[in-house]
């Protein structure tokens, strides 16, 4: 019986060690010059409600339909499990199916010992064993089970983070003292604009997917989501948007296809909607932005060295910092040559933050 627990703590710390070893910076792959979207793109819009004003991306799909599930997608099925490992800046993830699973930088696990947010876009592929996903706390103070949840493993991946400086200080500063500022930040903006909401609810008092979940929050953006939900419906073209608050650019996020984005639509919607509730100014109003801003903002030519994030043999994501706007950009080294348009490296997903 020793024996084989031993061969089987071997086999599962080997299943590990490529994932450990491409994230050195030795092992990253060679980034070339970033693409960007070139007249082929276009924007339409605003389509605006009170202080929010979404922008549609229009472009040509950069990889053909295929079985991709999101992180949500993933873990409501139980095709992947997101394991608690005792260290809160990273958590392990299973995919148990034969799906690709994509996991997008802010996504909100919630359960373990704390809630957490995942930091970088990652690619799971199918069958995957055991895989590192790095992350952060976004409920500050708790280390042990909640309630009936398990303390083991994470439930669900329903929200994403709330707030552009949250996400900077996930994704740039890289930093968990940052990150638990901006969640108590982001709990006291919506806690100031929403009545009746409770900041740190009784039973995850710092817990920032439970400040979301609240039902004050989903009243105060629903009217958000039920005006602007529709606009991609029967657009086939749309791989991205771009929004704006109280008249200010606020990000943009494109895909390769348009099916990937219409998964993740609902979830980008509700998180930006949130964000304007939480940034509301009542008795103001405000200019809206131009469709000519939103295409400098994900067409600039302006030179920046770009930083690599992570890297593996499947995937990279770098960074660029602009004068104006950090750009991450996702990169799928092993996408299948049937589904690619193209024989480069497919850009996954490209996120522009603004300054």
């Amino acid at each position: 019986m020793k024996k084989t627990a031993i061969l089987v703590l071997l086999f599962a710390v080997a299943s590990m060690v490529p994932w450990l070893f491409s994230n050195s910076a030795g092992a990253a792959p060679i980034v070339g010059p970033a693409p960007r979207p070139g007249p082929g793109y276009r924007v339409s819009g605003p389509y605006t409600n009170r202080n929010l004003s979404v922008f549609l991306i229009h472009g040509r799909d950069t990889i053909k339909s295929t079985n991709i599930l999101t992180l949500e997608e993933a873990m409501a099925q139980k095709k992947v499990v997101v394991h608690e490992t005792g260290n809160v800046n990273m958590l392990t993830v299973e995919n148990k199916s034969d799906a690709i699973v994509f996991i997008q930088s802010g996504d909100i696990v919630k359960g373990g010992r704390q809630d957490r947010t995942m930091q970088y876009d990652l690619l799971i592929p199918p069958k995957s064993g055991l895989m590192q996903v790095p992350t952060f706390c976004v409920e500050h103070g708790r280390w042990s089970q909640r309630g009936s949840e398990s303390s083991a493993d994470f439930s669900g991946a329903a929200n994403n983070v709330i707030g552009k400086p949250l996400k900077i200080a996930a994704k740039n500063a890289g930093d968990q003292v940052a990150v638990w500022a901006q969640v108590a930040e982001q709990q006291a903006k919506l806690k100031a604009a929403i009545p009746g909401i409770v900041a740190m609810p009784a039973a995850a008092p710092t817990s920032l997917n439970a400040t979301i979940d609240q039902r004050e929050v989903a009243q105060a953006s629903t009217d958000h989501i039920q005006r602007l939900a529709g606009i991609v419906t029967g657009k086939n073209d749309v791989v991205g948007y771009a929004f704006a608050i109280n008249g200010k650019v606020n990000s943009a996020d494109m895909y390769a296809s348009n099916a990937l984005f219409v998964k993740l639509w609902p979830k980008l919607l509700k998180s930006s909607a949130i964000e304007a509730v939480s940034e509301q100014q009542q008795g103001k109003t405000f200019g809206t932005p131009s469709q000519k801003e939103i295409m400098q903002l994900i067409s600039s030519d302006e030179k920046s060295p770009g930083r690599t994030k992570i890297a593996n043999k499947d995937m990279s994501m770098t960074e660029e910092e602009r004068s104006d706007a950090y750009t991450y950009r996702t990169r799928w080294y092993s996408a299948p040559k049937e589904i690619r348009v193209g024989d480069d490296a497919t850009v996954l997903h490209t996120n522009y933050l603004t300054k």
